[in-house]
């Protein structure tokens, strides 16, 4: 989920943009076959498929799809005044374009499709709900600046070159190891800002983390947590303070105050995408 979190953050997410954006030349929508393994959107292999002429989804529920389209966090997406159906019918598109083009490209056309076929209306709205906030401890932050020269910066809006020997590691590329036991995970990064790692920490705890250190600079980051602590890896956080599982790694949130920073549990303002209708589409 995180990767692809990364590579559709940097899309446009508009309401009069979008509806003006470039269009698909043709699209083909049609119920998912009975008894699908579901869109997969949080599987190791994605059933999304992206080529720079067309666009291919499996099994997807409009969930996903807007999702996917609008670059969404889950909690970012509304469904009070969505029909179940939404959630629990799945689609097969496929959409091709009428020229090359990249893949920001491609899903920004996918909102447009949804738009039309699905009669999709919505906008967005601050709403009040659970977040947690990263603050600085007492003592300060225990952060390794990241020295010159040690990381080469990448185009977000494509994949970094691999981790692997002869390649220069990429700034603010953040990675989840995860242990020989299978009972931990870790977060390694190099260049990496307050802001990237409040975003990733979102992913793991399953709420928006909300930045509130003031810190400007760039750091390494090598960090093992129990992955039972991980929302993202299969687990239930544990509020912050709790025991961490019997892996004998600590918590998420203990690992994080190795840091000199604490994450504290709180309810503020957050951006969400509201459903205000919707239909199932409309013949091909």
């Amino acid at each position: 989920m995180t990767a692809r979190k990364n590579l559709l953050a940097a899309i446009l997410t508009c309401g009069t943009l979008c509806a003006q954006s470039a269009r698909f030349e043709v699209a083909s929508i049609k119920p998912g076959a009975p008894g699908g393994q579901g869109c997969g959107i949080n599987r190791a292999v994605s059933t999304l498929q992206l080529t720079h002429l067309q666009l291919a989804t499996t099994d997807c529920s409009l969930r996903n799809l807007i999702t996917d389209a609008f670059a969404l966090m889950p909690w970012e997406l509304d469904l009070t005044n969505a029909p179940a159906w939404v959630s629990s019918e799945h689609y097969d598109i496929l959409a091709k374009s009428a020229k090359p083009t990249s893949v920001r490209g491609l899903m920004t056309m996918l909102g447009p499709l949804l738009e039309d076929r699905f009669r999709l209306k919505w906008h967005r709205e601050k709403k009040q709900l659970p977040v947690y906030y990263l603050t600085v401890a007492k003592a300060g932050v225990k952060l390794t600046p990241t020295k010159s020269g040690t990381c080469v910066p990448f185009d977000h809006n494509s994949p970094p070159l691999p981790p692997i020997p002869g390649n220069p590691t990429s700034c603010d590329y953040i990675l989840f190891p995860g242990t020989p036991d299978g009972l931990g995970m870790g977060i390694e990064g190099t260049g990496v800002p307050m802001s990237s790692l409040a975003s990733r920490l979102s992913s793991l705890l399953g709420r928006p983390v909300v930045d509130t250190t003031d810190f400007t600079g760039i750091f390494d980051i090598h960090l093992k947590f129990a992955r039972d602590s991980s929302l993202a890896f299969g687990g239930r956080p544990d509020e912050p303070g709790q025991s961490a599982d019997p892996s004998g790694l600590p918590n998420i949130f203990t690992a994080i105050r190795s840091l000199g920073l604490n994450i504290t549990a709180g309810k503020g303002p957050v951006d969400v995408f509201v459903i205000d209708s919707v239909q199932r589409p409309t013949e091909n």
